[in-house]
């Protein structure tokens, strides 16, 4: 029986060191994540996100009552 370290094929794909930014669609709201996973919405609303996320711009659409969508 073979391990799965014969049978494994590496990927000949490039890795790049750095992911660059996304564009997004105007319609969106581009914010940034602060230190605490939190976005400010409306400059008086913080909103939680998501811890992995620190640092990184999201894209978010208020989507009407309160709702927000985003798009990450």
């Amino acid at each position: 029986m073979k391990t799965p370290a014969y049978s494994h094929d590496f990927s000949n794909r490039p890795f790049p060191e750095r992911i660059t930014n996304f564009e997004y669609d105007s319609k969106f709201k581009i914010l940034k994540v602060t230190k605490s996973s939190t976005v400010r919405w409306k400059s008086y609303y913080w909103v939680y996100v998501s811890a992995a996320l620190k640092g990184k711009h999201i894209a978010i659409e208020d989507i009407g009552n309160g709702n927000l969508e985003s798009i990450l």
